[in-house]
């Protein structure tokens, strides 16, 4: 009896193990700005693939806000990725989105599908080196407006990107 107590508590351990791998992901927030422009951004996000009884799944969120300007409407752009590729430093990830034009006249909502590249360039050990960079491409549903794309260098915050377990790249 003891003997088979103790193989069902080592299977459920393994069991328990293998469902808390943790798989590719990213995470970040912070302020990013065009390079050259002071055409800035906050951004927050975390993205993962995690085993479930379905298989791999995509979870997480992703907002990102650019502030109205002289020349320019506010834009705020939110997503919940349904897809998610991590390569050595690169997270790509997409999905369904909503984007938010705030202009004088009021607020005009917009649904496409927003695409996201993060970039972990940057080692904290060597302030001097390169910046993350954070990539993003808006493309509005049934042609209800432009496509959106914007790449800023991240100037405070941090974005990290993570291989993570046998989630694969897509």
């Amino acid at each position: 009896m003891l003997k088979k107590i103790l193989i069902v508590s080592l299977a459920s351990v393994a069991l328990l193990a293998f469902a808390q791998t943790p798989g590719p992901r990213s995470h970040g927030q912070g302020l990013a700005r065009k390079e050259g422009q002071n055409f800035s951004a906050n951004f927050r996000y975390e993205v993962a693939k995690v085993q479930t009884e379905q298989g791999w799944q995509v979870r997480g969120r992703f907002r990102i806000a650019f502030p109205a300007g002289q020349d320019r409407p506010g834009n705020v752009f939110e997503m919940r990725p349904d897809e998610l590729g991590v390569n050595s430093i690169n997270a790509n990830f997409a999905g369904n989105a909503t984007r938010v034009v705030q202009t004088a006249n009021g607020n005009q909502t917009i649904q496409g599908r927003l695409a996201v590249r993060a970039e972990d360039r940057r080692n904290p050990q060597n302030t001097n080196g390169p910046r993350d960079r954070i990539t993003i491409r808006f493309v509005p549903a049934n042609n209800q407006g432009q496509v959106f794309e914007w790449q800023g260098l991240v100037v405070e915050g941090n974005l990290v990107v993570l291989a993570g377990g046998s989630g694969g790249g897509n």
